[in-house]
């Protein structure tokens, strides 16, 4: 595996330039750095200390064995996407970036209408 790939492995992109997802996992920093994030959504309350290149920090430790509290959960897609609308890139943490980043990827999927 190249240093390249194995260096952004938990990193997507999820809509081209807008929004993202990731997991703490490797070197995630460089990542925001590259990618240009400028608001994350913490979904597994791990960074305790906001980065001072973000515009915009949110964090909702949620679990990843059960649904949370749903109206919550659209209301945080629904600023996910008023952030992307504005300009900002919009990326959704968690310890993998793999289950509850990609759900509420797909929440704001369907709040874009992109979505049945």
């Amino acid at each position: 595996m190249s240093r390249k790939s194995r260096h952004f492995w938990a990193f997507h992109e999820v809509l081209e330039k807008t929004l993202f997802q990731f997991g703490w996992i490797g070197e995630w920093r460089e990542a925001i750095k590259h990618h240009q994030i400028t608001a994350i959504i913490d979904l597994d309350g791990n960074l305790s200390q906001p980065l001072p290149s973000l515009r915009a920090f949110l964090s909702w430790p949620i679990s990843d064995t059960s649904l949370p509290h749903m109206p919550t959960a659209w209301s945080i897609a629904r600023f996910a996407v008023e952030l992307i609308s504005s300009g900002e890139r919009v990326a959704f943490a968690c310890f993998a970036g793999e289950k509850r980043s990609l759900w509420m990827s797909g929440l704001c999927l369907r709040e874009m209408g992109l979505g049945d």
